[in-house]
């Protein structure tokens, strides 16, 4: 992903990564992502969750519906269309294959 490279050319280990076919429906609290990402060195990813009210996302993806308290909501999957990701994770097993040598 030329995204994850250009992060790493210029020395970053976080990445924002929103996806341009999102609309958000409520701001985005890119200094939440932020500080969850920085306070906790076991994180990989920070992703915006799904409300109660997103239709039809929170009956199809019940796991990634918010689940408000005053902690990280971890889940067994979340949506990376709006996220922050460690670059350092991303190289861990390798980065991700150059779409081109898929045959995509």
């Amino acid at each position: 992903m030329d995204c994850v490279r250009l992060s790493e050319a210029r020395g970053c280990d976080n990445l924002l990564l929103i996806v341009n076919d999102i609309e958000p429906m409520t701001p985005i609290l890119i200094d939440e992502f932020e500080s969850a990402i920085e306070r906790e060195p076991g994180l990989i990813q920070v992703a915006a969750s799904v409300t109660h009210d997103s239709s039809p996302h929170s009956t199809i993806y019940p796991w990634m519906v918010s689940q408000s308290s005053s902690k990280l909501r971890r889940v067994p999957h979340s949506d990376l269309l709006c996220c922050i990701i460690r670059n350092s994770f991303i190289r861990s097993f390798g980065g991700f294959p150059i779409l081109g040598r898929l045959g995509i």
